[in-house]
């Protein structure tokens, strides 16, 4: 049976193009996966973004604020809450 599907070639043309296909697809979706990967917002709730800006500026008034409350503590506290 393998030797009769060798002998036609139109078969082995076909799955040639399967396996161009299956590839091509592949790197598509990759190069696809990059581009939406550039987002103006860090979060989108809603119909609600948050840009990069207003998160690092809520981030670092929180962080104050913690500084204020627990001194030293606030740094500890920060880096081992992955703030």
């Amino acid at each position: 049976m393998l030797a009769a599907m060798r002998k036609k070639k139109i078969l082995n043309l076909f799955l040639w193009l399967v396996i161009i296909a299956f590839l091509a697809t592949i790197v598509v979706v990759w190069g696809l996966g990059d581009n939406q990967a550039t987002t103006n917002y860090v979060a989108k709730i809603d119909d609600t973004q948050i840009s990069y800006l207003e998160y690092s500026r809520a981030y670092e008034n929180t962080a104050n604020q913690m500084r204020q409350l627990y001194g030293s503590l606030a740094d500890t506290l920060l880096s081992t809450e992955g703030m």
